[in-house]
């Protein structure tokens, strides 16, 4: 009978989203036995919004072809582990992309992240991340971007931020971008 804070942001999103007509794709990380996705999809529809849940049991080769129907069935969100998206998807009918839960990954993270910002997507792509402030999940989400950061200079692709991070950064892949740039 309880909605938790986070519960309602989620939900505030995807208003926001659908009434800007934004399909909303929402990745949770944990969908296994302590499956989050089955509530979601109950809270959402309880305020008459079309949720789809994508599982594991849809074979990969199938998955485009069922984001495709489910999409032409009316659903405007899809609820899925990062991990059953990560290559080969793309998600056109989905710019607005919400991490419920990131889990650990930076590959699955940054794979997730650009499944709707594809050559030939014709709308402003947005992600949220969702998390509850001062806890652990956002001391993960903080790591998650120093991570993220350090990736992306490892890579050569610098931002102002990631090197203001990577001076600040006391963990190994930080330090390691920063030799390598140094």
């Amino acid at each position: 009978d309880h909605m938790y804070n986070k519960e309602r942001k989620l939900i505030g999103l995807v208003r926001d989203g659908l009434s800007e007509k934004r399909k909303v794709f929402t990745y949770a990380q944990y969908t296994g036995t302590k499956d989050v996705t089955a509530r979601l999809q109950e809270l959402l529809m309880d305020e008459g919004v079309g949720t789809e849940v994508l599982r594991a049991t849809v074979k990969p080769e199938e998955r485009e072809e069922w984001i495709r129907d489910t999409v032409k069935s009316g659903t405007d969100v899809v609820i899925a582990n990062p991990k059953l998206v990560q290559t080969g998807l793309d998600l056109y009918d989905f710019p607005t992309l919400a991490f419920y839960q990131t889990g650990y990954s930076i590959f699955t993270l940054r794979q997730a992240s650009r499944r709707s910002w594809r050559i030939g997507q014709d709308r402003e792509v947005t992600v949220s991340y969702l998390y509850y402030r001062p806890t652990m999940q956002e001391r993960a989400m903080q790591l998650m971007g120093s991570k993220l950061e350090a990736s992306l200079a490892i890579e050569g692709k610098f931002s102002e931020e990631g090197l203001l991070a990577m001076t600040q950064g006391e963990d190994m892949t930080t330090a390691l971008a920063k030799a390598l740039v140094d």
